[in-house]
């Protein structure tokens, strides 16, 4: 028989705060950057259920400070449903185990990270955007995450990636991938660069938003796919959001462009048949008044009137993410294919061109006055 690839994590779990003996440990979930196994202790008459990760430190390089981040933010989320007195707190926010050392995580002989989470039972998450009630119900649970945060000082965390959002540095990178030209393939995306180029205004209109500090700091998500938000297996109400990883200081357009960018379009992100990808505005305007049910108590007049914006920045920002990798030899984002990278990209350079040919009619939906 050959080694059992659980051991490391049966070795890992003795060393955190656990209650009950394990009956059971397994590999769960299909996620691409931590290994992931579904624990089952046995305490009395119950059976608990865990989650246990061996984080990715290559992604996650400030491993340390990713797992702090996600426990000092799950306990402020805590405190404030206690707060409110909910009766299923246990199942509406993260709950992080900690350490026999008292920390979120327990580091290995070998340097690995590791850490646990409560399972949240009975919910389920999806991966594609169905119906209005599914983009109503996971935006306003990323509103009502961002307002349960909005009083935590941004300065309380750090920046698990730095620079993740920034605009500015994306097109920095880009153009240093294009000078280089190391895969010999700027022929072949020269239409994508043009474009990239025109609409540079968006990144103007970005920075000078952030150099003249109107955009509250706040702690955000960073990474608002539906897949995110667990969703309650017998109402179908979204409960929780998970993955905190890139929970960090920014923007809340930053949240809501996210959205925009992956709740809206039916197509898959590296769709060849660009016809397919385009905003569905119902599901956009279901998207905004969830959002706008959730955060629209705290966020301020000058957010409001950037939200469209935050659609356009986030959009442009990982059409030139695809376009940089693919320029560089596909170093940072997985491919099954040569030309997934630029398909991509020409799928976010789309979906941009649509939202900027109906950014009247979005604006109208979050400011009807206007």
């Amino acid at each position: 028989m050959g080694l059992d690839t659980r051991l490391p994590a049966k070795k890992a779990l003795s060393h955190f705060l656990t209650k009950g003996e394990m009956m059971e440990i397994t590999p769960f979930g299909s996620g691409h950057i931590h290994d992931t196994y579904l624990v089952t202790l046995k305490d009395g008459e119950s059976q608990p259920r865990l989650i246990l990760q061996k984080v990715n430190h290559q992604v996650f390089t400030r491993t340390a400070l990713v797992c702090e981040n996600i426990k000092i933010v799950s306990d402020h989320i805590r405190q404030k449903l206690e707060e409110m007195k909910v009766s299923d707190i246990d199942r509406r926010c993260m709950q992080v185990i900690p350490g026999k050392e008292r920390k979120p995580y327990f580091q290995d002989s070998e340097g690995i990270f590791w850490r646990i989470f409560t399972f949240i039972e009975e919910t389920e998450a999806i991966n594609e955007v169905a119906n209005t009630t599914q983009a109503y119900e996971a935006a306003r649970a990323i509103g009502e995450f961002q307002l349960y945060l909005s009083d935590l000082d941004a300065e309380s965390i750090g920046e698990s990636i730095p620079r993740f959002h920034h605009i500015g540095w994306r097109y920095e990178n880009l153009e240093k991938a294009i000078l280089e030209d190391f895969a010999g393939r700027v022929k072949e995306a020269q239409e994508e660069i043009v474009f990239a180029r025109k609409v540079g205004t968006i990144k103007t209109e970005m920075l000078d938003l952030l150099a003249r500090k109107v955009l509250p700091i706040r702690v955000v998500h960073n990474d608002t796919k539906i897949n995110n938000v667990l969703f309650d297996r017998k109402t179908g109400k979204a409960i929780c959001v998970i993955d905190l990883d890139t929970v960090m200081p920014g923007s809340v357009i930053y949240d809501f462009g996210d959205m925009v960018r992956t709740f809206t379009s039916p197509a898959a992100e590296d769709e060849t048949d660009l016809s397919r990808v385009f905003v569905r505005l119902e599901i956009y305007q279901a998207l905004v008044e969830g959002y706008l049910a959730g955060a629209g108590s705290f966020i301020t007049s000058t957010e409001r009137q950037n939200l469209v914006l935050g659609a356009k920045v986030i959009t442009l920002i990982m059409g030139i993410r695809f376009l940089t990798d693919y320029l560089n030899g596909d170093i940072y984002y997985k491919i099954h294919y040569p030309e997934q990278n630029l398909n991509r990209c020409r799928n976010q350079f789309q979906l941009l061109k649509d939202i900027l040919e109906k950014e009247n009619e979005m604006s109208k939906m979050i400011l009807p006055n206007n």
